[in-house]
């Protein structure tokens, strides 16, 4: 989850140099989209959103952002905005819906209405993101899901993937969906233990602060190859 509210992305780790990466201070417009189906009771589904809004308050303050609620039909529930619009809006504009569960209409309105439209707020320049928070399969068009998100992935967005749930049926779905397994997907037991760790992260200032050259170093290769950081 801290690779998500971080400056470097992805791409900057495959093909940039070391110091593009430090000097570097990237944008991003990010999509939030909220699974609102009937196998998320209410109370669940609000304290994910208030999770989300913790993790917005803890990202780098330029970022902008949009959002996406579907159940048996996707809405977008707002286009993308500075951060603090965007909490006023996730509180105003996000609601429980309850019924089926349509992933793939919400993965296809992000792509057409919000990274491809032509008015859409989408910034020039700024890296693209989208965080799914879900707790398992989709039940409508569920041939369509993945190649969804396989389209958003070729237009170069970064997918992350929260899985809510102890057991979820749907969990090769969502590997399937985010864009890796090793920094794109995560799993929480409940929502409320998804709002505990997001107010346990520290604000990106401090995940991109200046360390010693040895620590950098270890973090880097980290990064770029899945080394352990050892003690």
């Amino acid at each position: 989850m801290i690779f998500f509210i971080s400056q470097r992305s992805d791409n900057d780790l495959r093909t940039r140099s070391r110091r593009d990466i430090e000097d570097n201070h990237t944008r991003y417009d990010v999509v939030l989209i909220f699974d609102s189906s009937n196998s998320i009771r209410r109370r669940d589904f609000y304290r994910g959103v208030k999770a989300l809004e913790v993790i917005i308050d803890k990202a780098q303050p330029d970022t902008h952002y949009a959002a996406i609620t579907f159940s048996q039909k996707a809405t977008i529930s707002f286009d993308f905005t500075d951060y603090e619009t965007a909490k006023q809006y996730l509180h105003s504009r996000v609601r429980f819906i309850g019924h089926n569960t349509n992933t793939q209409e919400a993965l296809q309105k992000c792509r057409t209405e919000l990274f491809q439209k032509g008015n859409s707020k989408l910034r020039p320049g700024a890296r693209k993101r989208v965080l799914l928070l879900s707790d398992g399969s989709s039940n409508m068009n569920v041939h369509l899901t993945l190649y969804r998100a396989l389209q958003l992935k070729m237009i170069g967005v970064e997918v992350f993937v929260i899985g809510v749930g102890n057991y979820m049926t749907g969990i090769q779905e969502l590997v399937g969906i985010a864009s890796s397994t090793n920094k794109h997907l995560f799993r929480v037991v409940n929502t409320m233990s998804l709002l505990q760790i997001a107010r346990l992260i520290p604000p990106w200032r401090y995940i991109d602060q200046v360390q010693p050259p040895w620590v950098k170093e270890k973090f880097l290769q980290a990064e770029l190859y899945g080394d352990e950081i050892n003690n």
